[in-house]
């Protein structure tokens, strides 16, 4: 990052501070033309995005990306949101929908003030996330991943609208993702989410249903990814089934990948998930797969169990089995449940067609399920 932040004590102004990158920028590239510039914000660690638009709106990035506009590489936001003074179901609630209510307005407004600024196209680095702020919380908890899995799905979603080339959560040693002691570490529910989310990466995004996480007060957020998913350890040995592995191993195939997250505190939420386009090799369809989930269930921040107000819980990661029914276009169901082609012999299904899987998951209160389906379905079980 290039420069001094323009709310700091004695910061430059926006002329001064153009001036400066006007004199560096070209010095750095001449070393270095790979160097990734970013351009400092005028004002760092906001909580509410109408605090950033006063300083944007007096002229603060116009001189400098018209200067050098053309050769930077990203405009730093840093964006932290204050946590609750007391924890409850409700406000654990709030917090975990603040991304879409709050942290997407802000960046939806710097970048609409971006464009204004300059003709240069100019992309976006969160290179500072957090709710807390972090430095100043002692103890992490649900609130703080929940809110994390929310933010991550909403801005990788929201990418390319965005024009954001990267976020970076501040800081995960011992401020909110990984405790680190004298003898050990550990991770925090946020450092698990990040282990969860991380086997999105290098998948293909796929567009979601209107009906899902599109509201601020949403319960329910959503990313789901295709990609030939590896297994790791958010995923013990032996969950995925068959035609996942086979799929993976034959490369005739992809695994969808969809994360869903429960912000509610207070009561479990249901989906419905409906996938077209999945590819089956068998002649003879069965009437539904096994899909493998892995849950990182919230516990222990209800005060009704706890007998405690204010605790922020943490997760267990469980495993269970879900069905998807599989029906094939243009074919019709015999009355042993299996799906038949018009007119083909008995038991017989077109060797290669495609089908909709369709299966119904309810996500615990507070909790992350993450699911893993073939988009080639080779076997049957």
């Amino acid at each position: 990052e290039v420069g001094g932040w323009g709310s700091a004590v004695g910061a430059a102004t926006e002329t001064e501070y153009a001036g400066m990158l006007s004199r560096l920028v070209p010095v750095l590239l001449a070393v270095d033309p790979s160097l990734k510039l970013i351009a400092a914000n005028a004002c760092p660690n906001v909580s509410v995005y109408y605090e950033l638009n006063e300083r944007l709106a007096a002229g603060w990035n116009a001189p400098y990306l018209n200067a050098v506009g053309q050769h930077i590489w990203a405009n730093s936001h840093h964006y932290y949101m204050r946590q609750p003074y007391n924890w409850t179901p409700d406000t654990m609630t709030m917090a975990g929908k603040l991304p879409r209510s709050h942290a997407l307005a802000s960046l939806l407004v710097f970048r609409k003030l971006l464009d204004a600024a300059s003709p240069h196209p100019s992309s976006i680095a969160l290179d500072e996330w957090a709710l807390g702020p972090p430095w100043s919380t002692q103890r992490f908890g649900l609130p703080h991943a929940i809110y994390g899995a929310s933010l991550l799905s909403l801005i990788t979603r929201h990418a390319q609208q965005l024009r954001l080339t990267s976020a970076n959560y501040y800081e995960p040693i011992n401020e909110g993702a990984i405790t680190v002691g004298p003898w050990n570490s550990t991770l925090t529910p946020l450092g698990h989410v990040f282990e969860l989310l991380s086997r999105h990466q290098d998948g293909r995004l796929v567009t979601l249903s209107e009906e899902w996480g599109h509201r601020a007060d949403d319960d329910i957020e959503c990313l789901a990814s295709v990609g030939n998913t590896e297994t790791s350890p958010s995923w013990p040995d032996g969950v995925d089934n068959d035609g996942i592995k086979r799929a993976r191993e034959d490369g005739e195939g992809a695994v969808l990948l969809l994360t869903a997250i429960n912000r509610n505190a207070l009561a479990a939420r249901s989906l419905k998930i409906r996938v077209t386009g999945i590819e089956t090799r068998l002649r003879t369809l069965p009437k539904a797969i096994s899909v493998e989930c892995c849950i990182l269930r919230g516990v222990a921040f209800e005060p009704s169990v706890s007998n405690r107000i204010g605790e922020l819980g943490r997760f267990v990661r469980r495993r269970r089995s879900a069905k998807a029914t599989l029906e094939p276009a243009g074919a019709a169901q015999a009355p042993d449940g299996k799906w038949r082609r018009p007119g083909a012999r008995h038991g017989i299904v077109a060797d290669s067609r495609e089908v909709t899987a369709t299966l119904r998951i309810e996500i615990p209160a507070y909790s992350i399920m993450q699911l893993a389906m073939p988009t080639v379905i080779l076997t049957d079980s």
